[in-house]
């Protein structure tokens, strides 16, 4: 109902009433004074220089003003605009207003020519968009790139128009208009009365903007015998020509391939005239519906087609470099527009056509297994690998982000040819030796690592670490690989890192990235990862974040519709439960935990002391202060003894910790209890002790990680292995266990997802339950609604459907 009432409102009001209503509301001058059976009523405060104060009355079928005015004077927009945002709230909500009243749209006329700005308007000013803020708008997207204008041309006029129409806040050259939906019928010698621009195609009638519309006069008003294509007769409208995609498979030229191209033809006499295809995706982007040709006409774009296939298109066009050549990871934009123009594509793309499928999975063509592969694929598998060696023989990057668990090892494994590179991370190399052994005798593995490192020349697989790879970047990058492989691949995630610069300067035929967190915080860290695997798919970065990063990480469906399709062929993400059916189910519950009075006094103590930091936090920036307060709070939840200064011989959570451990021992269960905190995991290793609860601990400082591993894995291993979420969090196959512990939330979620797969991966047979002790009433409890932002974002991208460091609103939010 509260919806209704605004539109009829907008389109009885003038332009001018409605923009002071605006800005009243905007300035919150309209307040509601009460609600009863007569309906509401609203006082409009008087602004400088802006009238008198009025009461407004909305009683349930009419408004009423005391001002004098017209019916639809500014006071009545402006209580308006105050119910509509009400949505029903029965109390005074002051001057806030809807997404929609925050863009205004302020066009500016030079002579004939039109220039459209969007605007953002708070309390502050007003910003132009694209900037700092972000909108979803069509006119923002038919901006070019870069820019932060649009100008007005004749092709463009019937659009933009149409965009304005119902926009709550038009101006020109600073006075307020409306846009009107009907066009202007005017005949072809016809004069208009009011202003023109744009090559009279748009005309200021009053203060309404409209579309001219040029028509013919009706035959009837020729006198007979007078031919209606006589010089004195209006002309009649050309027929429309629209532009047709052509492919056009290029010759090739000698040692090379051909490099194909796509074009687009119209009609042009006796012949056809030919637009250019990185043209016509400019103008579709812009928002433009025709294009001068080099015949004089106009030819009107293939819109229905490129709705469907321009993002396609427009990944192929920017792929050509300046020396005419594209990059292999083209091939399957290409594959994909010849199956669109129903041409039978050339040898070199065949299969890759599919790709671009929602379905692919299910029409790849099957790959020759490995002859010394001594393992048994499941389905899935046998399915990635499938993808794998296509990407392969193609020389395209492949991101295999299934689900941790899921064994992106063993498929890797099967699928690596030539001679093949191994980045992981330290605490997983003596893993990769052993599969790589296990799973491909055949395949000389070695690691190169230690302080006495050197390169086998013989080897097949050389497996090494992150750091390596960073101390030894020119050596690793002077070698010429068949093959590189990332694993735990969100390693490199932010692409200005030491680590990151050494991946990607690595030479390789084929390159390979496996992580099951494609996306942890942002989208910065996804460009990353095809940077190393694809470079230039996703464009620079600046031009990545400006069309993608804020548009997903608001939830503009068409944006992230767009961005899947565009890795689709790339990016092969599984979800246990998708897969693996049969896998035991994984239990998240969340064990909440009252601080003690003693407990309670510490963490209020320094809660306060944060509060009173925040102001010039606030204003100064200082994240280093920041992060100093949120540490301490965090500490505080967990022990008190973990905080500076302070003494504690208990803990309300490790009690809680050392309760659930019991019970579950005593039943026959095996544990994993993982901190961030070494110093928390001491105290816990005590508790245990004194418990006598028999256990074995894996951190940064264990040197025989194999060995514990092992012994925890026993049959008759102890119940319980203590974990640094750092050192144990990836790469560990720890089934025995199928209870998890998580002692302190960390703000990035998926490293906590990784630390539950150890348990509930392929190979358990018992269900998994993830417990996370949470300390009520503290930062703790707020880290969690963090945590659903984050899969939110993760899930937009990568799972059909936020800091590798934390963001400083994300970090103030936290210590409010």
């Amino acid at each position: 109902m509260f919806a209704e009432i605004l539109e009829p409102l907008h389109r009885a009001a003038s332009p001018t009433a409605w923009h002071r209503g605006l800005t009243l509301a905007r300035l919150g001058a309209a307040r509601v004074q009460r609600c009863d059976a007569g309906g509401w009523v609203f006082a409009i405060a008087r602004l400088a220089g802006s009238g008198v104060r009025a009461e407004v009355r909305w009683a349930w079928d009419a408004w009423r003003c005391d001002c004098g005015g017209p019916a639809a004077c500014e006071h009545v927009v402006a209580a308006a605009l105050v119910l509509h945002t009400a949505g029903g709230l029965l109390e005074q909500i002051g001057p806030q207003v809807t997404e929609a009243l925050k863009l205004g749209y302020r066009l500016a006329s030079a002579g004939d020519r039109l220039l459209l700005r969007v605007v953002a308007v708070g309390a502050g000013g007003e910003a132009v968009l694209p900037g700092a803020v972000d909108a979803d708008d069509p006119l923002l997207a038919a901006m070019p790139a870069g820019a932060n204008a649009l100008q007005i041309y004749p092709d463009i006029a019937e659009f933009v128009v149409a965009r304005l129409v119902g926009a709550f806040d038009v101006t020109l050259d600073g006075a307020p208009v409306a846009a009107e939906a009907a066009p202007l019928r005017v005949a072809s010698a016809g004069v208009i009365e009011g202003r023109t621009f744009v090559g009279g195609r748009v005309a200021l009638c009053g203060q309404v903007l409209r579309f001219v519309e040029r028509v013919a006069a009706p035959e009837s008003a020729h006198s007979p015998g007078e031919s209606p294509q006589s010089p004195e007769s209006p002309e009649r409208e050309p027929e429309r020509r629209t532009l047709e995609p052509r492919w056009e498979p290029g010759a090739a030229e000698p040692g090379g391939e051909a490099e194909p191209e796509v074009t687009f033809r119209a009609p042009s006499g006796a012949g056809e005239t030919q637009v250019d295809a990185a043209r016509v995706v400019q103008a579709w982007r812009s928002g433009q519906y025709a294009l001068a040709a080099e015949d004089g006409g106009l030819v009107w774009l293939p819109r229905d087609w490129l709705e469907r296939y321009g993002p396609m298109l427009e990944q192929f066009v920017a792929a050509r470099r300046a020396d005419g050549k594209r990059p292999r990871w083209a091939r399957s934009a290409a594959a994909a527009l010849c199956e669109a123009l129903e041409v039978p594509p050339p040898p070199e793309l065949a299969g890759l056509a599919g790709l671009s499928r929602e379905d692919f999975l299910n029409n790849l063509p099957p790959a020759t297994l490995p002859a010394d592969l001594q393992a048994q694929l499941r389905d899935y598998q046998r399915r990635g690998v499938d993808w794998l060696c296509l990407l392969r023989d193609a020389g395209i990057g492949a991101l295999l982000a299934d689900d941790m668990g899921l064994g992106k090892t063993l498929q890797t494994l099967t699928a690596v040819r030539g001679r093949t590179l191994v980045v992981a991370p330290t605490s997983t190399l003596h893993n990769w030796l052993a599969e790589a052994r296990r799973f491909r005798p055949g395949l000389r593995a070695a690691a190169y690592h230690g302080p006495k490192r050197s390169l086998d020349p013989g080897a097949d697989i050389t497996i090494t670490s992150y750091a390596v790879l960073r101390l030894d970047k020119e050596k690793l990058s002077r070698e010429t690989w068949d093959t590189v492989v990332l694993d735990e691949a969100h390693a490199i995630k932010e692409p200005t890192t030491a680590t990151a610069g050494a991946a990607f300067a690595l030479r390789a035929g084929w390159r390979v990235a496996l992580t099951g967190t494609p996306v942890q915080n942002r989208l910065t860290e996804l460009w990353s990862l095809c940077h190393f695997l694809n470079p230039g798919l996703l464009g620079q970065l600046r031009e990545f974040v400006a069309g993608y990063g804020k548009a997903v990480e608001q939830g503009r469906a068409a944006r992230t519709a767009e961005l899947q399709a565009k890795l689709r062929p790339f990016l092969l993400r599984r979800r246990k439960a998708e897969v693996a059916p049969e896998l035991p189910p994984l239990t998240e519950i969340v064990l909440r935990c009252p601080l003690d009075a003693e407990e309670r006094k510490v963490y209020d103590g320094l809660r306060v002391a944060a509060e009173l930091e925040l102001p010039k936090l606030q204003s100064s920036g200082g994240m280093l202060e920041a992060l100093e307060l949120l540490l301490r709070l965090r500490q505080a939840a967990c022990h008190s003894a973990l905080v500076p200064g302070q003494e504690a011989t208990r803990s309300s959570k490790i009690e809680l910790l050392l309760a659930q451990l019991g019970e579950v021992t005593a039943a026959g269960h095996r544990a994993l209890v993982f901190s961030q905190w070494t110093s928390l995991l001491d105290l816990v290793e005590d508790a245990l002790t004194a418990a006598e609860l028999e256990h074995v601990r894996l951190d940064g400082h264990t040197e025989d990680r194999a060995g514990v591993v092992a012994r925890f894995q026993a049959e008759d291993g102890p119940p319980v292995m203590l974990i640094s979420l750092k050192a144990g969090g990836t790469g560990l196959n720890l089934t025995a266990a199928d209870y998890v512990y998580l002692l302190d939330p960390w703000w990035n979620p998926s490293i906590e997802d990784q630390a539950g797969a150890r348990a509930h991966r392929i190979g358990q047979s018992r269900p998994v339950f993830l417990h996370r002790l949470i300390s009520e009433d503290t930062v703790e409890e707020k880290i969690l609604e963090l945590h659903a932002r984050k899969r939110a974002l993760a899930q937009a991208t990568v799972d059909d459907g936020d800091v590798s460091g934390l963001g400083r609103e994300e970090l103030l939010e936290l210590l409010r």
